[in-house]
């Protein structure tokens, strides 16, 4: 299809490789680490359940190959391997003792007699406690660390030491920015009634679930209306439906560029001038009103 050969390149795919490996990175380092862990301890040592690891490493490198298919590498095109990955991780945390060099295999199995196995003052007799310290030690570790890292950014909302708005602008992926979304639904709830109906012109379908507004066509993202691998009818279809049934607000974004999906390098404000029937419907009945962010607010005459 011509949506996946947009970025199916070495040049593009490495780009997008580029950025999406070290936000991946960010949140899944950790994970990352000890499956690495429980990946070096598998191919150290024979494992008795080597057909079933085998069959989670191959669960794994299918979901690598899906999402180097896909040419995008999305949030979610990753998240096939994340169940191996924690499996494997898992297992990592369960061999780190040994893989530490504080005990052998042996050791860690069942307590025995008093024997030292390395300089340190660690001995056999008690390896299996010290097994389960450690384990337990990296858990607490992992889910303190990811605790630290949620409470940190949320405490001061929680508390009430800063407002919503500035919270919520701490959180932004691509053209989603969060404290836009939020004052865009209060704008909106302040002046529709709840299941009337809206039209947003781009990629920001949040708004209809957020603000509990009807999308006034079924396209929730205007691509299926702009990428030339899409039917033209369905364009003309849009403009007929809303023709029928004006929305109180039309929301027409800018600067959302997304050419791997839209096929241009045009924002959403630029492709609007590109399709006359659209555009004209919208001048014929619509005032610009505000502007809150990339979102430009247009409200019905009439």
């Amino acid at each position: 299809a011509g949506y996946t050969a947009l970025t199916l390149n070495v040049v593009d795919l490495s780009a997008a490789l580029a950025g999406a490996v070290g936000y991946r990175w960010a949140h899944w380092g950790v994970v990352l680490v000890l499956a690495g862990v429980g990946l070096i301890a598998l191919v150290r040592r024979r494992d008795a359940q080597r057909d079933l690891w085998a069959l989670i490493l191959l669960w794994l490198a299918a979901g690598i190959g899906i999402m180097l298919a896909q040419g995008k590498a999305y949030d979610y095109h990753w998240l096939p391997m994340l169940p191996p990955l924690a499996l494997l991780a898992a297992h990592g945390v369960t061999k780190l003792p040994i893989l530490g060099g504080f005990f052998t295999k042996s050791d860690l199995d069942s307590p025995g007699e008093s024997r030292i196995i390395t300089p340190s003052s660690w001995v056999s007799r008690t390896g299996w406690r010290a097994r389960a310290l450690v384990q337990t030690v990296t858990i607490a570790g992992v889910i303190g660390g990811l605790g630290v890292m949620l409470w940190v950014r949320a405490l001061p909302y929680l508390t009430g030491a800063e407002d919503r708005d500035t919270y919520f602008s701490r959180f932004q992926g691509g053209e989603f920015i969060a404290d836009e979304s939020a004052q865009m639904v209060d704008f909106l709830r302040e002046r529709v009634a709840p299941g009337d109906s809206l039209f947003v012109w781009g990629f920001r379908p949040e708004i209809y679930y957020l603000s509990g507004l009807n999308p006034a066509v079924r396209f929730i993202f205007n691509y299926p209306l702009v990428a030339d691998w899409y039917p033209v009818e369905w364009q003309d279809e849009t403009v007929e439906i809303l023709w029928a049934a004006l929305p109180p607000y039309v929301l027409v974004l800018q600067v959302d560029y997304l050419p791997w999906v839209t096929g241009s390098h045009d924002d959403s404000h630029a492709l609007l001038q590109r399709n006359t029937e659209l555009n004209n419907w919208l001048m014929y009945n619509y005032v610009q009103d505000a502007q809150i962010g990339n979102f430009l607010i247009w409200r019905r005459m009439s």
